[in-house]
């Protein structure tokens, strides 16, 4: 996972999500390849491509089988399974996010995507310095730091900001969406850092790692504006 400065134990919001979307991407992929076979090698499936999407498949069904169930505790999902703690994670679903730009079956039913979403919209935005600085990575429902020092919880990460503003714009939260683009444009123009835009920015005052390519992300917006369609 990429917030290689904070663990999460056991089955993870985060990480589960990512899995259960790459399974359902890899098994699109064996299905588009049994439809159009390519020249391959003997050695590129030496099980053959239906025994790869049945793996898959059994996997799938049993991350599923878990996934809601064990996370899900009312408002939004809990951060990992045995971490015992109330952090509201920004990019716990991003998994979905990537479901829905590829035209993928849901992580989880769009239901709970919204609700999720306006916890994530109230918590690590509104309630982390009153919305001045962008998504915080996670905090706990008030808003406030389970670590004072903590690290990637408390940095506001420009690239995820900009992925959750499009996935709010995909599931009709478009004007808080753009406030958070807005808010985290500001951040980075304001300080200085518009031809060095970087990874990290955090409500003392710091940022790091200019040119951070995840910013690049900020095309997911244009993308879902549009109705995640592809413009000319």
């Amino acid at each position: 996972q990429t917030f290689d400065d904070w663990k999460l134990r056991g089955i993870s919001a985060y990480c589960g999500s990512l899995w259960i979307a790459a399974l359902e991407a890899s098994i699109t992929i064996g299905e588009i390849l049994i439809n159009n076979p390519p020249q391959l090698q003997p050695d590129d499936f030496p099980d053959g491509i239906e025994k790869v999407i049945a793996t898959h498949q059994a996997w799938l069904t049993q991350a599923r089988s878990i996934y809601h169930n064990t996370l899900w505790n009312g408002e939004y999902n809990n951060l990992d399974s045995e971490s015992n703690t109330d952090v509201v994670m920004a990019d716990q679903l991003c998994g979905q996010f990537y479901a829905q730009l590829l035209g993928l079956p849901d992580v989880v039913e769009r239901e709970y995507v919204t609700k999720t979403l306006r916890k994530i919209y109230d918590a690590c935005f509104l309630k982390f310095h009153q919305g001045k600085f962008g998504f915080a990575n996670g905090v706990k429902p008030d808003g406030s730091p389970e670590k004072e020092n903590d690290t990637h919880p408390l940095e506001v990460w420009t690239g995820i900001n900009f992925g959750i503003v499009a996935f709010l714009i995909l599931n009709g939260m478009e004007e808080e969406g753009l406030k958070i683009a807005e808010t985290v444009v500001k951040q980075v123009y304001n300080n200085g850092l518009q031809f060095r835009t970087p990874e990290a920015i955090t409500a003392v005052g710091t940022f790091r790692a200019s040119h951070y390519l995840r910013a690049m992300a900020i095309w997911a917006i244009y993308y879902a504006i549009n109705n995640g369609r592809l413009v000319s």
